[in-house]
Parts: C-alpha cells; sequence; structure tokens
C-alpha cells in the first residue's frame, strides 16, 4: 500500500465518522432517538476509526524512511542456507566498511554500511556468526536456528553509494533483505506436493512489494543421486519458484517504471546455487549419495534448472546465476570460515538497481 493511497484512506474514514456523527446529532435533535443509543453508535463509530488510523499508521512507520528503501526478498527450500548466507553477508559488509575498504561496483562507486544499523540486525547477525565460528560446539548446534515457518527475519541496515572513499555526498538507500522460511511443515516431499512455497501465506505481502529477489538452490540436496537424475523432482522444484513469481505478478501493484521497453519487469533475479562447496575434491569423497564430481559442473547445473531461468529471463530483463558458498567448506568443523563468491549476488543487484539512478518505490 502506497503513502498516497493511506493518506486518502485515512480521509475516507474520517469523513465517515464526522458524517456518522451528523446522523446521530440529526436524529437526537429531530426523530425521538433515545441517548444511550446515539451514545453506544458513536463510541463503535470512533472505536472502528480509531483501529483503523492506528493500523494505517503503524504501516507508515514500519515501511518508510528519509532514504529510499530497497527491498530484497530470500526464496529457497527449507535448509538451504538462506540464514547462513544472510549472516555471513552482513558480517562480511560490516568488516569490509569498518577496515576503511569497502567492496567496489564495476563503475568504481564504492559501497559500505552506513551507521544506521538496526539493533535486531546487529544482535542476530553477531549470535548467528559467532555461533558458526565456535568450534567447541558439536558441528549440528553452529548453523542458526531455522527460520519460524509462521514469519521471517528481516536483516535491516542503511547503505550508502559514492564515488569515492570519503563518500561526501553518497546515495542512501534503507537496506532490508528479508530471510523467508522455505515451508510450513519443513518437509521436502510435502513441499513437493503443495505448489504454493510462500502463497497465502503472512510473508507474501513483503515479497511482492520487493525490488529485488534472490532464489536460493540447495546443491548439497541437488547432487544426490536421488535428485540429480530426477526430472521429475526438479521440475517440481521450478514449479514452487515459478509460482511464487507467478502469484507476486498477479498481486503486485505496479507502475509503468516497474516495465522496461519490452515489457519486462526491472527487478533483478538472481538464482544463487548455494553450498557450490560440494564440488570441491574433499566433499567428493565423502560418501556415495553424491553424483560423481565430473557431472557437478556449473554448466549442467544450470542445465538443470533451464526451465526456472528461462522462465525469469521472459519476466524480467536482470537475471544472473551465481555459484556460491557462505561458510567455505561442508565441514566446518575442520577449517575457518572462508566464503566464497558470497558477495556476487548482492552486489550485482545494487548494480542493477543502481544504474541510470533508478528510483525505487518505497
Amino acid at each position: 500500500m502506497k503513502i498516497r493511497q493511506i493518506m486518502i484512506r485515512m480521509g475516507i474514514i474520517s469523513f465517515f465518522f464526522i458524517l456518522s456523527a451528523a446522523i446521530v446529532v440529526y436524529a437526537l435533535a429531530y426523530a425521538n432517538f433515545e441517548i444511550g443509543m446515539a451514545i453506544r453508535l458513536l463510541f463503535i463509530s470512533l472505536i472502528v476509526a480509531i483501529v483503523l488510523l492506528v493500523r494505517d499508521f503503524v504501516y507508515l512507520f514500519r515501511n518508510t524512511s528519509p532514504e529510499d528503501t530497497l527491498r530484497l526478498a530470500i526464496l529457497g527450500m527449507p535448509g538451504a542456507g538462506k540464514t547462513v548466507y544472510c549472516t555471513v553477508l552482513f558480517d562480511t559488509l560490516s568488516k569490509k566498511t569498518r577496515s576503511g575498504e569497502p567492496y567496489c561496483l564495476s563503475d568504481g562507486r564504492h559501497i559500505r554500511l552506513g551507521d544506521k544499523y538496526n539493533k535486531a540486525t546487529i544482535k542476530r547477525v553477531n549470535e548467528d556468526y559467532e555461533r558458526l565460528e565456535n568450534r567447541s560446539l558439536p558441528l549440528e548446534e553452529r548453523w542458526p536456528k531455522a527460520t519460524n515457518e509462521k514469519a521471517y527475519v528481516s536483516y535491516r541496515a542503511e547503505l550508502k553509494i559514492g564515488t569515492l572513499k570519503q563518500f561526501s555526498n553518497p546515495i542512501k538507500y534503507f537496506l532490508e533483505i528479508n530471510d523467508h522460511a522455505g515451508q510450513p511443515s519443513g518437509k521436502v516431499q510435502e513441499l513437493l506436493t503443495s505448489r504454493k512455497l510462500y502463497f497465502k501465506r503472512q510473508s507474501f505481502r513483503d515479497i511482492k512489494r520487493s525490488h529485488g529477489f534472490i532464489i536460493m538452490i540447495c546443491l548439497d540436496m541437488l547432487y544426490k543421486k536421488d535428485y540429480w537424475n530426477n526430472t521429475e523432482i526438479i521440475g517440481k522444484f521450478e514449479e514452487l519458484f515459478k509460482s511464487t513469481i507467478q502469484n507476486m505478478q498477479s498481486e503486485r501493484d505496479f507502475k509503468d517504471s516497474d516495465f522496461n521497453g519490452d515489457g519486462k519487469m526491472c527487478f533483478p533475479v538472481a538464482i544463487v546455487f548455494l553450498k557450490s562447496d560440494i564440488t570441491c575434491e574433499d566433499a567428493s569423497s565423502l560418501d556415495d549419495e553424491y553424483v560423481d564430481k565430473s557431472e557437478k559442473t556449473e554448466d549442467n547445473t544450470k542445465e538443470k534448472f533451464l526451465g526456472l531461468i528461462s522462465f525469469c529471463k521472459d519476466r524480467f530483463q536482470h537475471v544472473d546465476s551465481f555459484f556460491v558458498t557462505s561458510t567455505g567448506c561442508r565441514n566446518i568443523s575442520k577449517v575457518p570460515l572462508e566464503h566464497k563468491n558470497l558477495i556476487d549476488p548482492f552486489l550485482w543487484i545494487i548494480e542493477k538497481h543502481v544504474d541510470g539512478d533508478r528510483k525505487l518505490s518505497r
């Protein structure tokens, strides 16, 4: 809902409350209306008006900021590694900012996090990252807790983009990355029969308001022999993401500026293949449930999801694929955390939005 629409709603609510009060006053004066009944009607009208106005004010408070808002939605299967990705991403961005050597976009502009951190984001990132690095804990206890199936986690911070390291006059965005839970059941088999991964859930309201999408696919699952050669299962995986995008298209309140000249949506879509460290030499001999390393090439992997990639390219102007590992090795109990290509999809999305000084809707 846009700010202008909310203001119109407030005006309509106020008008009908004043109208109901006028009707009650008229009834008291000319229709022998009972005073007790009139007071009750006025009280009910007042309560309804207050509730509606408070709800709209709360929405305005939560969804507006002095800067333009850049809202990204992360979509993926349960256990794909979405929360770990967000944890390491924000920790990496904050460390780069503090080091004085921020990341650069392809045109030379620097990108860093501002001082306006969200306290909940800081607390969650620090706790989860500390747990990931804590080698005294058993491996299964080091991973962040799964995202609540009835909600989602928002990682928020101020984002600054400037041409110089001094950032004398940077572009500012209010960055919000929403980590959405994969499925209420958390079970893959039930997930595959759902065909509506996020639709009709509370988080879908924020998904359809997003300015970019990160679709995450877990290679640790895909490279297992039971899935790699099963085109039916992979097809169902693709349908889950396709249905979410289709529902977003049908529900979203689009503007003309949301489309390019070819009628494609301008929102970038990054298809991220997570846990790409499964292709390394050490992981290839872990057990017999994975396919041979020679099959686990990037080209072969993307070909498996060619339907999803083509589907996105037909609807979005910017679509690209990335192979990422958030922790650097499947067995993080033996080696330090060392991510690979983690920042690439994030920088790519930022660049596509900032190109041409494109203004984002709030």
